[in-house]
């Protein structure tokens, strides 16, 4: 079965060259193009875009409506998906098309060689970002950088124990973890090394300058980082450091 995608740009070039991309994946069907809410609203009253699975929209539409069709989309065809892309990467503009209701957000520069991964991402997960959005909206929440984060071996099995607390809510823009108790002792066990770890894990260093800090290998780093993850039952940096903060280790 298709993905059935509706284009929204109003520059004809681009428009163009967008449906060049998507028409030439057998999985993707293009099913219409607008280039103004104007045009948009009259496909909606023909009924053409019941059927749509994902509405790929340039946010950069004529009079700002960008936003504006985001919302009356997200609102009117709940069964669809919202990809937005625009040439502007700047958090706020980011973070007003996903606030409008877009699952999806990338550089416009982006989408000829992410785009057809990133649309198959946004169906078969119901949600995408782009490598550029995810380290806008980590910056802002005050976390490591994504070129961190994903420096990251592979992850270790989510611990049955783990639980989120909902009742304590965040801090600092990291998640507070409410972690049992043999977890909590095991944390209060945590050597000298490791501890100097997990300081510099929560200043944003990648494994490779905390190597460098401690002047020891990166492997030892690893090590001590699957060490650091066992005891506090979690399963990445940045659970590690939310974990470490709720404990008071940092």
């Amino acid at each position: 079965m298709s993905v059935q995608i509706f284009l929204i740009e109003p520059i004809s070039d681009s428009a163009n060259q967008i449906q060049t991309q998507l028409r030439a994946q057998p999985l993707f069907k293009v099913v219409g193009h607008a280039c103004s809410l104007h045009d948009l609203q009259h496909f909606i009253e023909q009924g053409q875009c019941e059927t749509v699975d994902v509405f790929l929209i340039d946010v950069a539409m004529p009079d700002n409506q960008g936003i504006q069709i985001i919302r009356h989309l997200h609102a009117s065809f709940t069964q669809a998906k919202i990809f937005a892309i625009s040439s502007l990467g700047d958090r706020k503009h980011m973070i007003s098309c996903l606030q409008a209701g877009a699952s999806g957000f990338m550089l416009k520069n982006d989408l000829q060689i992410l785009g057809v991964q990133a649309i198959n991402m946004l169906v078969t997960y119901g949600s995408y970002l782009s490598t550029h959005s995810v380290t806008q909206i980590i910056n802002h929440l005050h976390l490591p950088s994504v070129a961190e984060v994903a420096y990251i071996e592979p992850a270790l099995p989510a611990p049955p124990q783990l639980q989120h607390n909902p009742n304590i809510g965040k801090s600092d823009g990291y998640f507070n973890w409410s972690l049992p108790i043999d977890q909590v002792l095991q944390a209060a066990h945590m050597t000298p090394k490791e501890k100097q770890v997990i300081h510099l894990l929560q200043q944003g260093f990648p494994a490779k300058k905390i190597a460098a800090e401690l002047k020891i290998s990166t492997f030892t780093v690893n090590q001590h980082l699957r060490s650091i993850y066992r005891k506090f039952g979690v399963r990445n940096r940045i659970e590690a450091v939310s974990a470490a903060r709720s404990q008071g280790f940092v």
